[in-house]
This record gives structure tokens, C-alpha cells and sequence, in this order.
């Protein structure tokens, strides 16, 4: 059931008042999504004026808001270059979330919160990882464990335990557009490739799953907000050498080299199940026909 607001309850046939945190990879999605929908776009925040988000729920009398947070400190668009500002990854990825979970609860606000689904390793027999499963890579399970995964967990955590929220798990998102952040643009840049099977997210595909979570009024709770199935590098490697401008010789890591010369944390291979999302009637695409497609109209 939807949250009451201070004055009263939030109305579904109401246009939605929408307070976004973060611009960046998955954020500016977010904003070109919501304008070009003719949404209720109110704000958008950067990572460092959460301080002025309860003024901004004030100002708009509680009344049919949600806050969504997609900031994250990611250093330099890799998980594993956190290891060297671990200070600045605790900050941007647990402490924020926590300060904006805060406000949320106080002002009887939902929030959706953009968190990472890099927590298992494996299918768990084929049937794929579901929300109910503990997180494999934690700092409850392993003292090792990266400190980019580590804290986005425990800010699932938190922020469930703080506020009415919709915690929304991505993991290697990509597209059509070259980005730094793009799954496919680092497969193709990288000077070797690591070979393992996925689950991935498309980018504007998670974005507009977000965006029916909360206009659906989906209940509250973890969801993996993924493409259905799973998909090995090789496999996409293959697609891309399919493209003139895209192909390229692809060579691969040994698995105890990549691990032992270039890993600095331990990584996350997975599949996971996506019937919770599935079962609230919002539908992803099969992972390999959104890579394929991605591929065919690269820009």
C-alpha cells in the first residue's frame, strides 16, 4: 500500500511529484525518461545537497512525492578503483543513502533506491539468485569483499530499515551509446576480455522498470531489476566482431591469471532471478536479444 503523506494519502491518479539524486550514468536516464514522459520532474539534486531535499519535500507539502537516489561513488567508473578512496566510497555509496533514508522517514516521503545486484557468484543451480537469498559478497560474509559492493549492501540494509522504499538493483547496465560506464563499450575497449556469464540490466529498460515500480505502486521491498536470462562475454564479443565498425580480435584472461594479476577484490559473476519484478506485471526483455539490438544500432 502506497505511504500517507503528512496531509493525506498519495493518489494514483495524481500526477507524482518526483525529487531525483544523481545525475550521472543511470541518473541522467532517469531525467530523460521523466521530461520526455511529461512527468512532474521537481529537482534534481547532486550528491552533495541532500542537506536541501527536506526544504524541497516541504516546499511541495509532502503531497504525491517520491525520491528517487541514483548517486553512487563508482572512482573513475570502476568498482575495483574504490579500493583507493575507500573514505570517499563509504561516504557517496552508505552514508548518503543512510542521510537521505533519514529525510524520507521524516517526512513520511518513499524513496527508490538505485542499489547494486554484483552480490553472488554462480546460478544457484540454474534457477538464478532471487532477493531473498543473503548476499554472498558483504562484509558479514567475507572480510575481503570490495568496498564499493560491501557498502551499497549495507545501505540496502539501512535504507530498508528507515523508510518505505523500493530498492532497486542494477547490475552492468548497458546500451546502444558508447559510454565509459557502458557493459559493451568496456568489453570492447578492455585489451583482454574476462569471460563469465551475466545477468545485465539495459539501461533506459531499468529506468523505465523504476518508473512503473512506482507509478504501479508495486510494494515496497528489494526487487533485481534485470533482463531476463543470462549472457556470456564471449557471446557478446561474437555480436560485436558480427559489426565491421565494431569487430576486433578478442583475447581472454586465464581465470588464475585475471584473478591473481588484475582482481583486486572478488568479483561478481551471477544470474538472478527476475520473477518478483516479473510477477508485478513490469517486463524486461531477454538480456540477449537488448544486447543484440544495442549492438546492431551502436552510436
Amino acid at each position: 500500500m502506497p505511504s500517507r503523506g503528512l496531509h493525506g494519502p498519495i493518489h494514483r491518479k495524481e500526477a507524482v511529484k518526483i525529487l531525483l539524486i544523481g545525475t550521472g550514468y543511470i541518473g541522467s536516464m532517469f531525467v530523460w525518461q521523466i521530461q520526455s514522459a511529461g512527468k512532474n520532474l521537481v529537482q534534481v539534486f547532486h550528491h552533495t545537497e541532500v542537506r536541501d531535499l527536506l526544504g524541497a519535500i516541504w516546499n511541495n507539502r509532502f503531497e504525491n512525492c517520491v525520491v528517487i537516489n541514483c548517486a553512487a561513488y563508482v572512482k573513475d567508473g570502476r568498482a575495483d578503483a574504490c579500493e583507493d578512496n575507500k573514505a570517499d566510497t563509504l561516504i557517496g555509496n552508505l552514508v548518503l543513502p543512510s542521510r537521505i533514508a533519514e529525510v524520507c522517514h521524516m517526512s513520511n516521503v518513499p524513496l527508490l533506491h538505485v542499489s547494486t545486484a554484483c552480490l553472488y557468484n554462480g546460478g544457484k543451480d540454474g534457477s538464478g539468485w532471487t532477493e531473498d537469498d543473503p548476499p554472498q559478497l558483504s562484509w558479514r560474509t567475507r572480510n575481503d569483499c570490495g568496498s564499493y559492493v560491501a557498502s551499497k549492501q549495507l545501505a540496502e540494509e539501512v535504507v530498508s530499515q528507515s523508510c518505505d522504499a523500493w530498492i532497486a538493483r542494477v547490475r552492468l547496465p548497458f546500451d546502444n551509446v558508447d559510454h565509459h560506464r557502458n557493459f559493451i563499450s568496456k568489453i570492447r575497449n578492455y585489451p583482454k576480455v574476462y569471460n563469465n556469464v551475466n545477468s545485465l540490466a539495459h539501461r533506459g529498460e531499468f529506468v523505465s522498470a523504476c518508473l512503473q515500480m512506482i507509478e504501479k505502486r508495486v510494494p515496497f521491498g528489494t526487487y533485481n531489476v534485470l533482463n531476463q536470462g543470462s549472457i556470456w562475454t564471449h557471446d557478446i564479443c561474437d555480436m560485436m566482431n558480427r559489426i565491421p565498425s565494431l569487430a576486433r580480435k578478442f583475447v581472454y584472461w586465464d581465470e588464475d591469471e585475471f584473478m591473481r594479476d588484475v582482481a583486486k577484490t572478488p568479483k561478481s559473476n551471477c544470474t538472478l532471478s527476475v520473477k518478483k519484478l516479473l510477477n508485478t506485471g513490469i517486463n524486461m526483455r531477454c538480456v540477449v536479444q537488448a544486447v543484440e539490438e544495442s549492438i546492431r544500432n551502436w552510436e
